[in-house]
């Protein structure tokens, strides 16, 4: 949008330039009255900059805001381009009901596929660590349980898969997740690490209860 009112008032310009070296009079007229009004013309030069530059700036605001918007969204959801959630306050849809909208998804030629999943904003840290929030030890994160069987016909064709084949499996008795490279650093975690989950922060008080680890 900014370009191209760049470019319109470029042209605009030019034709004025134009049209006064076309009319040498008209040229004289403007440039003496300019300078014997100098309080009028200097009020006509400063608000039409000021106009100029409360356009260009909203403009450009609006462009950044949905630039950083799209930005966040691309961060958050990445290939996917709808989330479905209930809108009857339940935190995960009824089972019924979910086989009637994967079932209505699932004939669409419009998608590519479909993958239930159920998330949640949890904490999570070095065992023994998780309660006490300790700083570099714990952080806060967004938990995906996925159906490891169902990731292979969703998303890209010809995309790798591999790294979810060790979902669903138990290693030394414990649940295998898979941790983004962020939080593996944040934590310095790697491969075979145990890691803890606080749920929610009211799993701090309730300090006889065991809290999951994977």
């Amino acid at each position: 949008m900014i370009n191209i009112l760049s470019y319109v008032v470029a042209a605009l310009i030019l034709w004025l330039v134009f049209s006064m070296l076309k009319n040498p009079v008209m040229l004289k007229m403007s440039f003496k009255n300019a300078f014997r009004r100098k309080a009028e013309t200097l009020l006509v030069i400063l608000g039409s900059l000021i106009g100029t530059a409360l356009i260009v700036g909203s403009m450009a605001m609006n462009d950044s805001f949905q630039k950083f918007l799209y930005a966040r969204v691309e961060h958050s959801l990445g290939e996917i381009d709808e989330v479905l959630k209930p809108g009857d306050g339940k935190p995960y849809f009824d089972a019924e009901k979910l086989k009637e909208q994967l079932a209505w998804l699932e004939d669409s030629t419009l998608i590519d596929g479909v993958l239930p999943a159920i998330t949640k904003n949890i904490t999570i840290g070095i065992p023994g660590e998780t309660r006490k929030l300790t700083p570099g030890k714990t952080m806060d994160t967004f938990l995906i349980g996925i159906n490891p069987a169902e990731v292979n016909s969703f998303g890209s064709k010809g995309g790798s898969t591999d790294v979810f084949e060790a979902l669903g499996e138990k290693s030394d008795g414990y649940i295998t997740a898979i941790i983004n490279k962020k939080v593996a650093d944040s934590l310095g975690v790697g491969k075979g690490d145990l890691l803890e989950i606080l749920p929610d922060a009211s799993y701090r008080l309730l300090s006889w209860i065991k809290l999951p680890v994977v």
